[in-house]
């Protein structure tokens, strides 16, 4: 009977069937536990932190074991720091998050969990999630309203610090942008740029600035590069 590869397959609970070698002749593959899943002495996979196999006030640890679920109720268990929080308390997560709940865990299949993880708890994070350190969620700058008409694309830009120095490096390379104030900007957009003008090359010394569009007198006008 065939198999398919990182599924249950004929495995037990909790286990993926994955393959482990692969040569001329063919491949080879195991039954192994899920990601933050371990296997108990039933031989089943459990997902850490829930009840699994174990008596009513215990939860199974890594290794399979079968430990007292050390949290009052009302209490979460970050195994960083092995001790209990309160969800909503900001330590022990970075700034912007807070503890909450393991949504990766699935009540129905699982049973409840007492694991407890760091999420966004509004303010600065939210902002910057779901991009990666340094960016933030900004306006599709390579969408032209006046020709795409109003763009709802959300994307990842540079939010300053250490991405700022990789987005000049990459902007140098992109078609129709330039550097702009130490920024990445689309050519031919207001971008930073006062009403009615728009980030171009001066014609007569090459260099980027914001000058008046075709046809506009009233502007502000900025020779910065």
């Amino acid at each position: 009977m065939l198999e398919l590869a990182n599924s249950l397959g004929p495995c037990p609970k909790g286990h993926t069937f994955s393959i482990t070698q692969v040569s001329p002749h063919g491949s080879i593959a195991a039954c192994a536990c899920k990601s933050f899943h371990a296997r108990a002495a039933d031989g089943a996979c459990y997902r850490l932190y829930t009840r699994g196999p174990c008596e009513q006030d215990e939860m199974i640890a890594r290794g399979g074991r079968c430990i007292k679920v050390p949290c009052a109720r009302g209490r979460l268990y970050v195994p960083e720091r092995r001790r209990c929080y309160r969800p909503g308390a900001p330590e022990p997560c970075p700034l912007g998050e807070v503890v909450a709940f393991d949504f990766d865990a699935r009540p129905a299949l699982d049973g409840l969990s007492h694991n407890g993880v760091c999420a966004c708890g509004g303010g600065s994070c939210a902002r910057r999630e779901p991009c990666l350190l340094g960016e933030v969620v900004a306006f599709d700058f390579d969408s032209h309203p006046a020709l795409d008409g109003l763009s709802h694309n959300g994307v990842c830009a540079c939010g300053g610090g250490s991405c700022a120095t990789r987005e000049v490096e990459t902007c140098l390379t992109r078609r129709g942008a330039a550097v702009f104030n130490g920024s990445c900007h689309i050519l031919h957009t207001q971008g930073p740029c006062d009403p009615h003008s728009w980030l171009t090359r001066d014609p007569l010394d090459g260099r980027v600035k914001c000058l008046c569009r075709p046809g506009t007198n009233n502007c502000g006008k900025t020779g910065q590069t």
